[in-house]
């Protein structure tokens, strides 16, 4: 789907299993998405903008890398 004008993503992965969708962008947000559904699950606000993003093979983390530190989340 096309996102609001001005929109800038960082990083946006699958689990391997395609059951998320993580999506990071400049707005210093981090989304979780029904990779299945297309149904927003979680929005985590970031105190500072997110770099990168990976998730790991079992798709049970995903970290998330900003300017001096790097995240690392679990999904349940």
């Amino acid at each position: 789907e096309p996102a609001p004008l001005g929109t800038y993503i960082r990083g946006l992965r699958y689990t391997p299993d395609g059951k998320y969708l993580i999506e990071a962008s400049i707005g210093k947000s981090i989304k979780i998405w029904d990779g299945m559904h297309q149904e927003l699950l979680q929005e985590i606000a970031e105190g500072e903008e997110v770099g990168s993003l990976n998730i790991s093979r079992d798709g049970r983390y995903f970290a998330v890398g900003k300017f001096k530190n790097i995240q690392v989340w679990e999904l349940k």
